[in-house]
């Protein structure tokens, strides 16, 4: 299929990654990544011919997303996860696991995937004097990742 205009593609601007109903503050950048495991078996021909190949089996599925944004310590805000946030959920010892929803919206289509999630990596990254510190966060998903019913808008 070819691009016909602009709009054929996604601008990032429009992506916002939630934990449990929150945005993760001012967002910067992100990538969400969903992987298969592939698993080597032998097969034999009648001939023996194709004896030194191997043919792949599918594994198990994966998902993570990686995100960044700029550092906000502001605590008890309803609708923005801060750094604090996420750090009080990664660091719980029996409320850790995170609902996740990976949303894109402009106006005339809306993608949106859900799942549940640990946070496993939280940095805090330092900048100099007059620039604005940011964060990045890992979400290693719990189980499947759904894409949630599309709605196009008319």
């Amino acid at each position: 299929m070819a691009l016909t205009n602009v709009t054929d593609t996604i601008d990032g601007l429009n992506f916002l990654v939630k934990v449990d109903g929150k945005n993760i503050g001012l967002q910067t950048d992100g990538s969400l990544n969903v992987e298969r495991e592939s698993k080597d078996t032998k097969y034999k021909t009648a001939d023996r011919s194709s004896a030194i190949w191997t043919k792949k089996l599918a594994g198990l599925l994966s998902w993570n997303i990686s995100q960044s944004a700029y550092t906000l310590v502001a605590k008890g805000d309803t609708e923005t996860a801060s750094i604090r946030d996420l750090f009080a959920k990664m660091t719980s010892e029996s409320d850790y696991e995170v609902d996740v929803v990976m949303e894109y919206a402009n106006t005339a289509d809306k993608l949106t995937f859900t799942g549940k999630a640990l946070i496993t990596n939280l940095t805090l990254n330092l900048t100099g004097v007059g620039e604005e510190s940011t964060f990045s966060c890992s979400l290693e998903g719990t189980g499947a990742l759904v894409e949630a019913e599309a709605e196009v808008k008319e």
